[in-house]
């Protein structure tokens, strides 16, 4: 089973018929049709009954949608929490001076001061100068 054919499911249930669903993921009625069965075929259980060009879902169908939005549902946040994962490790934050007399202001104003290195790998690197004020 593939993550589409849960997406297509989804989308038939949904619309009710094969054309709409078809028209609306921008695939043919044939091949959608075709997906349907595979997934049926997978599972071994009718997903739909069908009345004339209407499709109702069994309770199988029924079922089986709700897992598939659960899934879709995990499947989304998983995506999300990657990306965010990614955006974590690729973030840069440098703060620095390029004048020893604001390093020094600094010292004074606080006497202490801490530089930390984050590296993409997770671990942290902490440097602490005790500075005397002056």
């Amino acid at each position: 089973m593939e993550i589409f054919q849960f997406e297509q499911f989804q989308m038939i249930a949904e619309c009710g018929t094969m054309r709409e669903a078809a028209d609306r993921l921008f695939l043919s009625q044939p091949t959608l049709s075709h997906n349907l069965k595979k997934l049926e075929s997978e599972l071994g259980c009718k997903l739909f009954v069908r009345a004339g060009n209407q499709l109702r879902l069994t309770p199988y169908g029924e079922l089986v949608l709700g897992r598939t939005r659960e899934i879709d549902g995990s499947f989304k946040a998983m995506l999300a929490e990657v990306e965010d994962m990614k955006r974590r490790e690729e973030a840069t934050l440098r703060i620095g001076s390029y004048s020893s007399e604001i390093d020094k202001r600094m010292r004074t104003m606080h006497g202490i001061y801490e530089v930390i290195q984050i590296y993409k790998d997770g671990s942290i690197t902490r440097y602490k100068n005790t500075a005397p004020k002056s």
